[in-house]
Formats: structure tokens, sequence, C-alpha cells
């Protein structure tokens, strides 16, 4: 159980700094490993005599004559130690003292290592790595890996200052088991973080409690004391029918009902003959002589709710105070998945019942505004022919006319009321075809003016675009009342082409809007100022604007160039173009 390795790193520098004396124990005192020095100086010159007097087979000769080899390793000396070194014993590892190694070591099984060592000084290698495997003088197991290394002096190896190290592989082992624990502890908790399905959460963790603590068989059961029945029976190999025969009042009579009672995990050599199961647990316990257990309770909301148990027959190793816990450990999570998936479940219902709630209101709306805009149609209608009827001198014509602008403004705010709720239903529609921006631009703009009551400039082109006119006019009538509102005194309408849009600008040289508004103003209820003389708006024209231009192929944005706030409506100028921007939606 030998190779021969190249000198090490660690090795290379020990070697360079080695000193003599209390320089070099305190320098080994720092490394934390069993570490001492040996001098083979002896042991090398005894061989080169063997070589002399004609051996050629050293390993053959040792084999057939143990006393030789006795001989050759009661000349090697340890001449330095750590303390790490000096407690090997304590924790049952070899003796390790100044001086001669002792002969007896050959006694305590370690002989073919120290064998190995000794042909490597005969072949003149430097170093070589190797497991030793016996018993210490205190009669405890050896195994150990370690690693002889002899620093190079010219073209030879220098065999009177031989570094030993070595590694407790049983602790070695230990530590590599608990380090993979606790990754996969840290896997199952990011597993868990990341579902809210209580079966699932349940499966997972009954088998990782048996992985983990290497058990046979792992049970979670679920159980509701005021209704004195068990609710839930997860098992890791049983299939989950024939561990749901398992009664309450047979997990009550013994250590499970013990666990719930106490709140406390116990672990237990042998459920058969353990005197904490009672009644019918005694009785089904009986049938599994030699099985030992861990169970540990699950405590939601300070409530114990059930219990996760871990299952190992005669013939399996006992389970342990260290896999006891392991579960108490796994059933705190388990508690903790199961109150998030409680709270997730319950955050799901609200979620749902929330939903319900706003697409009951959003058909409401839908069917009011839908119900209002026939006979709001006839008051306005019939309003603007009275108000052409009647005589200019008419003291009356000016209210008239209030009534008509103020119908129009009601007409437009079920406009964009209709178009929410339908939105927020996936239900509007449009009905696209090509037209002439600029003069849907034209008209909202003169009818604007006049209600608006100051002149709105206008830098209009010809652009064709593939667009449903009349929710084209909504919009723009939405940007050129948001400007009127919120905005400055000027207003200005652009219309031009570039590229493949026809793009309208509405423009007002008021402030600008901070940069964190930008476009939380496109948001439902939000509005873009606030308008002092004038009555709030519900916030919903800029949403609105938005949703049309996108549902078209178009976009709209807000942006403020130093002079002017500017609202920029982009739209498709061909069919194309609109049905392609309408499937990357």
């Amino acid at each position: 159980m030998t190779r021969g390795i190249a000198p090490t790193s660690f090795h290379g520098m020990l070697h360079r700094i080695m000193l003599t004396g209390d320089e070099t124990i305190g320098w080994l005192n720092h490394v934390p490993a069993p570490l001492w020095v040996e001098d083979w100086s002896i042991v090398s010159t005894r061989l080169d005599e063997l070589r002399a007097a004609g051996v050629t087979d050293l390993r053959s000769e040792l084999l057939i004559n143990r006393d030789l080899l006795r001989q050759l390793i009661s000349g090697v000396i340890v001449v330095a130690l750590n303390e790490a070194a000096a407690g090997l014993a304590d924790e049952g590892g070899p003796i390790v003292t100044l001086g001669p190694l002792p002969p007896g070591l050959l006694d305590l099984g370690v002989g073919a290592a120290l064998l190995d060592q000794v042909m490597v000084v005969w072949e003149g290698r430097a170093g070589i790595e190797c497991q030793v495997t016996g018993r210490s003088a205190t009669g405890e197991p050896i195994d150990y890996q370690l690693d002889w290394k002899a620093p190079q002096n010219g073209e030879r190896p220098d065999y009177s200052r031989v570094s030993v190290m070595t590694r407790n592989l049983r602790r070695h082992q230990q530590i590599r088991r608990h380090v993979s624990q606790l990754e996969a502890l840290l896997e199952i908790g990011r597993t868990l973080a990341s579902t809210f399905d209580s079966e699932a959460i349940l499966r997972l963790l009954v088998d990782a409690a048996a992985s983990l603590t290497h058990a046979e068989e792992g049970l979670i059961f679920l159980l509701d004391t005021d209704a004195e029945t068990v609710t839930k029976t997860v098992s890791h190999q049983y299939p989950d029918s024939v561990a749901a025969t398992v009664s309450y009042e047979e997990l009550m009579d013994g250590m499970t009902g013990l666990v719930m009672r106490t709140r406390s995990p116990l672990r237990s050599d042998d459920i058969a003959t353990d005197p904490r199961n009672s009644g019918s647990a005694r009785v089904r316990a009986a049938g599994y002589p030699g099985t030992s257990a861990a169970i540990a309770p699950i405590i939601v909301n300070d409530e114990v709710v059930g219990t996760l148990t871990t299952l190992n027959n005669a013939d399996a190793p006992t389970i342990s105070n260290v896999d006891l816990s392991l579960v108490n450990l796994l059933a705190s999570q388990a508690a903790v998945a199961l109150r998030n998936a409680e709270l997730y479940g319950d955050l799901r219902a609200s979620q749902r019942e929330l939903q319900d709630l706003i697409e009951s209101k959003d058909r409401f709306i839908a069917a009011v505004s839908h119900e209002l805009r026939t006979p709001l149609s006839s008051v306005v209608g019939f309003s603007e022919l009275i108000e052409e009827q009647m005589d200019h001198e008419d003291p009356l014509r000016d209210m008239m006319g209030e009534v008509v602008d103020q119908g129009e403004q009601m007409a437009a705010i079920i406009d964009d009321l209709l178009v929410a709720a339908r939105s927020s239903l996936g239900s509007v529609a449009t009905a696209p075809e090509l037209i002439d921006v600029a003069e849907v631009a034209g008209i909202v703009c003169g009818a604007l003016g006049k209600r608006i009551g100051k002149p709105i400039r206008r830098e209009i082109e010809t652009a064709v675009a593939f667009a449903d006119p009349t929710r084209v006019r909504q919009i723009l009538r939405n940007l050129i009342t948001n400007a009127d509102r919120y905005g400055g005194e000027s207003i200005l309408v652009r219309v031009r082409v570039e590229d493949d849009h026809a793009v309208v600008q509405v423009c007002d040289d008021g402030r600008p809007l901070p940069a964190e508004a930008r476009e939380r103003i496109f948001l439902p209820y939000e509005s873009s100022g606030s308008a002092t003389g004038q009555p709030a708006a519900i916030g919903l024209g800029l949403s609105v604007s938005r949703a049309l231009a996108e549902l078209m192929g178009g976009s709209l944005s807000y942006d403020h160039d130093g002079e002017w706030s500017t609202f920029e409506l982009r739209l498709p100028r061909n069919p194309v173009q609109e049905a392609a921007s309408s499937a990357d939606r």
C-alpha cells in the first residue's frame, strides 16, 4: 500500500528552513498536523554495508530476517517533533518520542510501512506516501496516512533530516462525512427554500433523513391531537399505504407520543425492549428486535404537528447520537418549510381572491362604461344640435356650449375607463388601417384648441401609419389634455416620418418630470403632476394611451430635451411591421 511521490512544496519549504534544536521545534509547532523529523543516517550506513556484503534483494531478506529489520529500525532517531505528534498516542495513534524508534513497533502491525521506508533509502529515493495500519501500544486500531520525505543534498537525498507528517484517516473520513452531511443539509435548505409543495417537502426530508444517517427507513407522521388522527404518513422505503396502518393510538402509546408530549428528540438502541414503548406500541415494536431509532418532533407555530423518525434493523449500525442530532435538525427544517408552504398557500389563495375581485371590478367598470356611453352620446349630440340652432346673441348659447364641452370630457373619461377595464381582461379591440396621422392630429388639435382656450402650435407633415384612427385620436386627446392640465403655457404638436414609423410628439414648455417618475406616470391611476385650479384627474389617460400604442405595434415614451417636455408616439407605417411587433409581444 505504498507509492513513490515527488517532493511537495510544503516539504521543500520545510527542508529549506529546517534548523536544529529549539528553533526547529518552535517552527514545527506552528504546523497543526502531526509532524516530526527523523535521522536515517545510521540506517543509510548499514544499508551501504549490506550492499557491500553482496545483498541484492533487500526486501526478501528483511521479510525472512525480522531481526535484521529490527536492527535497522533501531537506527532511526527522532530528532524533533511538534506537539501534535507528541499527542498522537492520546487519540489512538502511534507513540512518537524523541530518540530511537522503539523496535516494538514491528509488533504493532506497522512493520509493512517501516519496511517500505527502509526500501526508499535502499533505492535512493526521496520519499514515499503510505498507509499505516495496525494497533497502538494501547490496543487501539491505527489507520494513518504517512508522508515521508527527505530533502535533496546535491544528487542524493539527505537522510539525516527526513520529515514525516501523518493524517488520521479515520478522523479524516469522519470530517469528510460531516462535511458531506453539511453540504447535503445546505442543498436541502436551498431546495426547501424554492418549493412550497408540502408533499414534495415531506418526501424530500424523509429521504434526506434516511440518507444522511445511513438508515434503512425514514418516516414522517403528521398528527391532529384534537381529532386524535394521523393526517399524513410519508415513508422512505415502505409504501405509504403500509406505513399508514400505524394508528394514532399506537404512536401515542410509544416513543412517538413521548416525543410529542415532551417536545424533545430521543434515541433508542432497541425499540423492541425499550420500556418507553407501552401498550399497542410495544406489541408492534416487539416484531422488530434489535431495531434502533431516532425520533424528533416537528414543531410549527409552537405546536407539535408530527415527528420525523429513522430506523435501522439489527443487522445495520446502531443509530447514534450524531444521527439523532441530524434528524432533529431536519425536523426543524421540516417545520420551517411546512410553515412557509402554509403561508404560501394562504398568499396564493389571497392572490386568487384579489384577482377575482379585480376582474369583477374591471367587468363592472366595462359594463357601466358601455351603458353610459350610449345615453351620453345622445346628450352630447342633441346639445350640439341645440347649440348650432341657437342665436349667437342668446345668453344661453355659452351655457349650452359648456354642456357640450363637459359632455365630451365625460365621454373621453368613459372611453379611458372602458379601455383600462378591457385591457385588464385582455379584450381591447383595434381596427387598424392605413391612415394619415397628420390629418388625425389636425382634427384633434382643432377640436381641443377651442376647448382648452390656448393655441396649439403645429409642425405637421404627412405621415401614413397602419393604425386604428379612433384609438389614435384617443391617444392624442389624452396627451394634449395632459399637456394643458400639467404642462406649461405653450403646446406644440409635431408629426413626421422617421424610418419605418410615423412619429407624433406632443410637447409643452413646463417643468421636466423627475427621473424616477418618467416611467411611473404610465401606471394606472398615476398622474404626471398637480394642476392648480383644476380638478384632479383619475390618472388613466397615459396608461391607457401606452396600452393602445403597444396594442397597435407602436410605443409611447416621455423625455425632456432641456426646453420641451415631450410625449412621443411611434406607430408602424405598414401592416407587416405591426404584425411583427404584435408577435413579439
